[in-house]
């Protein structure tokens, strides 16, 4: 899904660090404040790519990103700090 820039604050790095092609149809990134980005496309093996997460996405005050498969299963997961606590370009991963 594509955003304007207006509309878009963040982005949430995937990388594939497996050694095939993974399909992200029907794959999901939610938030604990139930925010659900629906995915779609491929990720190639090895590779790193940037989702773009409307604003809003992200609970200011840090939380838990989880990526779900197509069957709703738990793929990963990241905590977030709070917008204080953030410094510029960087993220705390879990």
């Amino acid at each position: 899904m594509e955003f304007d820039q207006a509309e878009t604050s963040s982005a949430v790095l995937l990388v594939n660090t497996t050694g095939r092609d993974t399909d992200l149809t029907g794959w999901s990134l939610v938030t604990e404040s139930d925010q659900n980005q629906r995915l779609a496309g491929a990720v190639t093996a090895s590779e790193t790519i940037a989702v773009l997460v409307p604003k809003g996405f992200f609970n200011p005050g840090g939380g838990v990103v989880t990526l779900l498969d197509a069957s709703g299963l738990k793929v990963a997961g990241a905590t977030y700090p709070s917008a204080s606590e953030a410094e510029p370009g960087w993220n705390k991963v879990v």
